[in-house]
């Protein structure tokens, strides 16, 4: 078992821990970051695909789109989305850990499907305009909240309905 350690935003700017450094920076709604790698989530990251809304569910907690991170765009995190590609790994954010682990879970899932969908040569839709429309305010919503409580000093706990 490794021993836990603390490390300050200001020693992170550099090294393993910089995107999760840079996350936190940006993103007063963001109490968890997660990087892991996936089989789907890796490839599409390789292969630069963003991938867009084509679940609800997927919408509503990871945001619009996962896109592509690159170094150079950092700023992309300001999108409010909560769910990346960057190189060879996805990046999820959460309002507290267990909303980030639950997304870590969601946009693994997505991937997956996603990959496999696209890989029939077919065309994949999305859903449709309204729905991404009320799920982007939804989660706008649950992100203004999370940013709030982490003001106050509080764990932002659970999202909104839907």
């Amino acid at each position: 078992m490794t021993d836990v350690q603390t490390i300050g935003l200001e020693d992170a700017a550099e090294g393993p821990w910089a995107l999760h450094a840079a996350v936190y920076r940006t993103r007063p709604d963001a109490g968890a970051v997660v990087t892991f790698q996936s089989r789907w989530a890796g490839i599409l990251a390789r292969l630069q695909v963003e991938m867009p809304a084509v679940f609800d569910e997927q919408a509503r907690h990871l945001g619009a789109r996962v896109a592509v991170l690159s170094p150079e765009g950092i700023d992309l995190l300001r999108s409010g989305n909560c769910g990346f590609l960057f190189r060879d790994e996805a990046l999820c954010l959460g309002f507290n850990k267990d909303r980030a682990v639950f997304n870590t879970e969601l946009l693994a899932k997505c991937c997956q499907a996603y990959a496999l969908a696209k890989l029939t040569g077919k065309p994949v839709g999305r859903i449709p305009l309204y729905v991404r429309y009320i799920a982007g305010r939804r989660l706008a919503a649950d992100r203004k909240r999370a940013a709030e409580a982490w003001a106050r000093g509080e764990v932002p706990n659970g999202v909104g309905a839907y």
